[in-house]
């Protein structure tokens, strides 16, 4: 017994082996971590909208003991990149360690495993049936536009103009303009901006919010360039929403399943210059009988 007791206190009361943090990879963890992305590599997945970046590292302890005793483990850590403008330090990664840490560009998810049975540490987002179209630098894009990218649905949630410079490049500045909503399938009708290269001639009147809208009304909207962009209160039952100010043309508020408000009362007809003519209205003559 008393040779027992000589033991632990040679050995844990004299620099005792140090303790190394559980390892995903080498403590067989794989009930509870995820598995890894492709390592060392940065991996942006279908249908997910995040660029991912995994690595591994080798971790070795010696205690104070004499004789020392000596741990290996091996760490492997996802991260995920961050918005802008942190993103445009992608190239800057993480130091490895057995702790796992990450930075301003890359925030750590946490450990992995390179095991294939393990489960993927990201989420695709919810699937649409029909992808709109692919970015395009000479297309006008308005907030609410919609593009795809990777098998992600992105929308326009800043200005117009830096929307059509800028593509939804998750490492970039377009990171700043395209919010990804969805990821998709296949191919829909686009939901771009208008071509203006073929306008129709006379604009209805400016929307107002003190007038009552019917279906089939419509109205004009001038954006800040002069442009001016026809709206049409739909059918009924998206009618409903023409005077609700949420589902204005002119509302950005993020504030219908993640989107803007106004697709599901309005339809963009075109753009338009100048007004119409206005219908004269009838006269009557009181002398003719009818």
């Amino acid at each position: 017994y008393l040779k027992w007791i000589a033991l632990f206190f040679a050995i844990y009361g004299h620099g005792a082996l140090a303790a190394l943090p559980t390892s995903c990879e080498d403590d067989g963890e794989s009930s509870t971590c995820k598995k890894c992305t492709t390592l060392n590599s940065e991996f942006e997945p279908p249908g997910v909208g995040e660029v991912w970046y995994s690595h591994c590292c080798t971790v070795s302890e010696t205690t104070s003991t004499d004789p020392p005793v000596t741990t290996t483990k091996k760490y492997c850590f996802s991260y995920y990149l961050s918005g802008y403008p942190n993103n445009l330090y992608n190239g800057m990664k993480p130091v490895c360690s057995e702790n796992g840490s990450g930075n301003n560009a890359w925030s750590l998810y946490g450990q992995c495993q390179t095991d294939s049975a393990a489960d993927d540490p990201y989420t695709a987002l919810t699937s649409i049936p029909a992808c709109p179209r692919q970015h395009d630098s000479s297309t006008t894009y308005e907030v609410g536009d919609k593009v795809e990218d990777n098998g992600v649905v992105y929308r326009c949630s800043g200005s117009y103009q830096f929307c059509g410079i800028y593509g939804p490049d998750l490492r970039g500045i377009g990171a700043l303009y395209w919010i990804p909503t969805a990821s998709c399938t296949g191919t829909a009708t686009p939901t771009q901006a208008p071509n203006f290269a073929n306008m129709q001639n006379g604009c209805p009147e400016e929307i107002d919010s003190s007038t009552i809208y019917e279906e089939g009304d419509s109205v004009s909207v001038t954006r800040d360039d002069g442009i001016s962009i026809i709206y049409t209160c739909k059918n009924w039952p998206g009618s409903q929403w023409c005077n609700v100010g949420t589902y204005s043309p002119l509302s950005t508020a993020i504030a219908c399943n993640g989107d803007v408000c106004w697709p599901q009362a309005w339809i963009k007809q075109g753009a338009c210059t100048g007004t119409f003519t206005p219908t004269a209205t009838p006269t009557f003559d009181p002398n003719v009988g009818g």
